[in-house]
């Protein structure tokens, strides 16, 4: 294909291709956030186990402190944005100075 000086091509797949996967692309559909309604914790880690047995082989998965910190990171808003950031910082604490 022939361009004029100073211009870019570009291409782009049709709007009806599917976008290509790549070996780290995380399968299914994220979980949604949880925001401290108890009535709906349930169906959250239902939501959140179920996406991670379909992706326990990606990177993210593979190591159980990412597991963890994957999870926490959809548990956050006012109700229990305290309890998530205590969490993390309990788990990096643990990482850096061993755990007891």
């Amino acid at each position: 294909m022939l361009a004029e000086a100073n211009t870019i091509i570009t291409t782009q797949n049709p709007p009806d291709a599917p976008t290509p996967l790549n070996r780290n692309s995380l399968l299914g559909s994220l979980p949604k956030p949880f925001d401290g309604n108890r009535d709906i914790a349930k169906e959250f880690m239902h939501s959140y186990k179920r996406w991670w047995r379909l992706n326990n082989k990606k990177a993210a998965f593979k190591v159980p402190y990412k597991q963890v910190a994957l999870c926490i990171s959809y548990i956050y808003r006012k109700k229990v944005e305290d309890w998530a950031d205590k969490q993390q910082e309990a788990m990096d604490w643990k990482l850096t100075h061993g755990y007891t």
